[in-house]
């Protein structure tokens, strides 16, 4: 998987050439900001997930509703 930052460099790229063609060429702008919002939302879920995955991570002994009261490292071993 590509990183949050791969996806960010490549949105402010995309803005960066319609911003320099916004004169010319409406429908190729709306294309390019349109991919800028597409990589954008590649590097949200990334970082999102790594969120997730630090705030996880970090929480034994936690025990999510419903699970039947497991501890996390038992609630995690029983989801592989």
């Amino acid at each position: 998987m590509s990183s949050a930052a791969y996806f960010r460099q490549k949105a402010e790229q995309c803005r960066q050439i319609a911003h320099a063609i916004v004169t010319s060429n409406g429908q190729a702008v709306a294309s390019l900001q349109g991919l800028a919002a597409e990589f954008d939302s590649h590097a949200a879920a990334i970082e999102v997930e790594k969120a997730a995955d630090t705030l996880i991570g970090c929480c034994d002994g936690f025990a999510p509703s419903g699970d039947g009261g497991r501890s996390y490292p038992e609630y995690k071993a029983a989801l592989q």
